[in-house]
């Protein structure tokens, strides 16, 4: 079973080349956001199973944005994923993120997902 993913980037291109490499994988993407507080929206709406959440988002940080959305929706799993060095790694994993990733690895990320490594 494909996981229900959420994707949280303030990239506006990025966040559609991610969006459109999901549907051309099959993956269920329920949703999409560009600042953190709409996407704590979209993540309590829809449950997702994972959400690829941007550590650097312009209304509030994604470490930040993490542990509301571990404190509302629980069963949430959460992936970091930054433009910039794994510094974050740390911070975005005592928030209760499952893994960080850099950008530059979203098809690996996108592989994971499909291989079920996140359900």
């Amino acid at each position: 079973m494909t996981p229900r993913i959420l994707v949280i980037e303030d990239d506006d291109d990025l966040r559609s080349m991610m969006e459109l490499a999901m549907e051309v994988s099959s993956i269920d993407l329920v949703g999409s956001a560009a600042t953190a507080n709409e996407g704590i929206e979209l993540a309590i709406e829809h449950q997702p199973d994972l959400v690829i959440m941007d550590v650097y988002l312009p209304d509030m940080d994604g470490i930040q944005a993490t542990k509301v959305i571990m404190e509302k929706v629980p069963s949430t799993k959460v992936v970091g994923f930054t433009g910039r060095d794994a510094r974050e790694l740390d911070s975005m994993i005592e928030a209760g993120a499952t893994a960080v990733y850099e950008k530059t690895r979203f098809i690996e990320l996108l592989q994971l997902v499909q291989a079920g490594e996140f359900d």
